[in-house]
């Protein structure tokens, strides 16, 4: 399967730099992976079935250059309010390791989306666009206030 991936994204040319390794990932590589019956990824024994138009595989590997870097105590330096929201059934990169995300930040706080995996605004969009939309409402801090 790989093989023949890789010789079908070389004949991609365009619209942009990014089409054939999109292709080859989106297209080829990432439909096998998510519909395979041992991804811990998607809810068990249903197909993965978000649509899918662009793999945006640089912007993905910029990303998990940031996400999965290391350890450097100096990267978690946000002090803000922050919200981690994860998928019950999503066994990979879901609750548990939101959790661990949340305890290197001084306001974090991890939402849970039942019946959910990894693409939860596709599997329950309603119940995670209320879990966002709550988040602010429990993190109000009051304003410094200036004396004149």
């Amino acid at each position: 399967m790989a093989i023949g991936a890789g010789l079908a994204a070389r004949r991609i040319d365009g619209p942009d730099d990014h089409a054939a390794d999109d292709f080859l990932v989106g297209e080829r590589i990432l439909p096998y992976f998510l519909n395979h019956p041992d991804n811990p990824y998607h809810r068990p024994g249903r197909r993965y079935g978000a649509p899918s138009w662009r793999w945006g595989r640089a912007a993905g590997e910029e990303l998990a250059g940031e996400t999965f870097g290391g350890d450097d105590p100096s990267a978690f330096t946000f002090d803000g309010p922050l919200l981690f929201v994860a998928g019950s059934d999503n066994t990979w990169i879901g609750e548990d390791l939101q959790r661990r995300h949340a305890q290197r930040y001084a306001d974090a706080r991890v939402a849970v989306v039942p019946g959910a995996a990894h693409h939860m605004f596709w599997d329950h969009p309603a119940a995670t666009i209320t879990e966002i939309r709550s988040f602010p409402a429990t993190t109000a801090r009051p304003r410094h206030q200036s004396h004149a």
